[in-house]
């Protein structure tokens, strides 16, 4: 099983949803970032980190202004030559890639460059086909290329999702048609997740965009097969406090992530 979901199952087990925090390096600031950065993977409740390559256009639909400001910030404060200061840390994590890191660098370079820091990668523009000239390279580099899926899809859609997924590989399920945006309906989220746990029991589905409050998380809790849930704008605005206004927000919804 991909190390990603062996250290979700783990906490599954133990009867929690796991918690996936999202970080983008350098937000709101370089010590800042750093400083959440130490804390959220010292902390018992989060079970992967996701960080984000900061870029600055060639956002999709699913980004809200928060998200934009946050990568544009990021990128002024020309965090790139530290990035590989976030991921020393002792929880796995994967990283986010807009299309224009992968326009700039490339995206072999990109996960040479990654492959010895994160266990996997997440195109943020993903549309819920595999990227198969991607899920070859990673295959080659032996590092997860997460997919996606959403509600709506179809059946034979998810199929090709399910065969391009590792047994014991992450999914990220959308749960809002754009981050910040009204959510899909619970039965329709719940449907999709048996489906593919039904075709790839081994799967780890994470719920994400749009998860924010405890309500929210609960919701998810109650789905038997999300497994985890992914927390972005409802992070980067605590960030805006500093580290306390994270280890506050984090105080809120753990609780939340009993199942």
């Amino acid at each position: 099983m991909p190390i990603i979901g062996d250290t979700i199952k783990i906490r599954n087990k133990n009867g929690f949803l796991g918690l996936i925090p999202c970080i983008i390096p350098g937000y709101p600031d370089t010590a800042t970032s750093l400083a959440i950065t130490e804390f959220l993977d010292q902390a018992p409740a989060v079970s992967v980190i996701e960080f984000t390559h900061p870029a600055a256009t060639s956002f999709s639909a699913t980004a809200n202004e928060l998200i934009i400001s946050a990568n544009r910030q990021a990128v002024q404060g020309n965090t790139a030559p530290l990035l590989k200061q976030w991921f020393k840390r002792t929880k796995p994590n994967f990283i986010m890639f807009y299309r224009e890191s992968v326009e700039k660098y490339g995206f072999e370079e990109l996960v040479k460059q990654y492959k010895p820091v994160s266990s996997g990668i997440l195109l943020e523009w993903g549309d819920g086909k595999p990227d198969l000239p991607f899920w070859q390279i990673c295959k080659e580099y032996e590092i997860e290329l997460i997919n996606c899926i959403d509600p709506y899809m179809l059946e034979k859609d998810l199929a090709e999702i399910v065969e391009y997924t590792p047994r014991g590989g992450l999914i990220y399920l959308s749960c809002a048609p754009q981050a910040g945006g009204s959510r899909h309906p619970g039965h329709k989220i719940a449907e999709c997740a048996h489906w593919v746990k039904r075709n790839l029991p081994d799967a780890v589905i994470t719920a994400s965009l749009g998860i924010r409050s405890p309500e929210d998380i609960k919701q998810m809790a109650a789905i038997p097969d999300i497994d985890a849930v992914v927390i972005g704008s409802a992070l980067f605005k605590a960030a805006e406090r500093g580290i306390q206004g994270v280890q506050e927000y984090l105080a809120l919804i753990e609780p939340a992530l009993a199942k």
